[in-house]
Parts: structure tokens; sequence; C-alpha cells
């Protein structure tokens, strides 16, 4: 059986301040039908990211208490793998997305991602460039 290949990504265990936040390895996600998978590169601190760490949308109702929670929404990347049914992306195509889902294990805190292709658009022209990360 060959090695699943590994990447590194930042999750809550728990809620509560920047102490809950964990650096862990998991398997580098696939992406499945109508889905890219995107190289980050950059990600952003959204208003969402700490009231999920902290546990805001628990205590809303917005989403249930998990053991572990994927965290970052905001994600500027290169797109690394193209999933079934995508013809609107192209391999190592600059790319922007939003992982908007809150009941999810990982988020844009990490080396991949894997996102719908509704949730990702071309970067657009000279806005960001890889190098410029």
């Amino acid at each position: 059986m060959a090695d699943e290949k590994k990447m590194r990504a930042i999750v809550a265990r728990g809620f509560g301040g920047p102490d809950v936040l964990e650096l862990v390895e998991v398997p580098v996600p696939e992406p499945g039908v109508g889905q890219v998978r995107i190289r980050v590169e950059a990600a952003t601190v959204n208003p969402v990211d700490a009231a999920t760490r902290s546990g805001a949308l628990v205590e809303a109702g917005l989403m249930v208490a998990r053991e572990v929670t994927g965290i970052g929404w905001d994600v500027a990347g290169v797109v690394d793998r193209i999933g079934p049914g995508v013809d609107s992306f192209t391999l190592g195509q600059n790319v922007i997305g939003l992982r908007d889902l809150l009941d999810v294990s990982l988020g844009a805190y990490a080396e991949y991602i894997v996102l719908d292709a509704g949730a990702v658009a071309a970067a657009p022209p000279g806005a960001w460039h890889p190098s410029q990360v």
C-alpha cells in the first residue's frame, strides 16, 4: 500500500481563545465531482473564523459543537487537482475561493483545500501572484 500524502493544517480543538488552535498533520484531501483542490498560498483571518474558534456560532445555534473544527474561510492559491465534471479551471491557475461551511473538519488554514467549483473564481490578473506571498 502506497504512503498517503500528508499536509499540515490548523484546526480548533474545542472553543476559546487562540490557545485552542492546533497544528495537525492530516491526509491531503482529494476533490470529488464538481470540486477543485487548491494549493493554499494565502488565507485571511475573517471575523467568522474568530467567531467559530470562540464558540460564538455554537452559542448562536448556527453550528453544532465538534471535537475538531476547521478554521479559515478565505483562500488564494493555485489549482492543484480538478475533480470530475469541472471544466472551468485549469491546473496551475491562480484562484481565490471561499469555504463558507461551518461544520467541517478542515478549512483554509491548511496546505491544501478542496472547494466546490462554484466557490472558486479566477484571481484577477495582476491582483495576486504566488511569488508575491
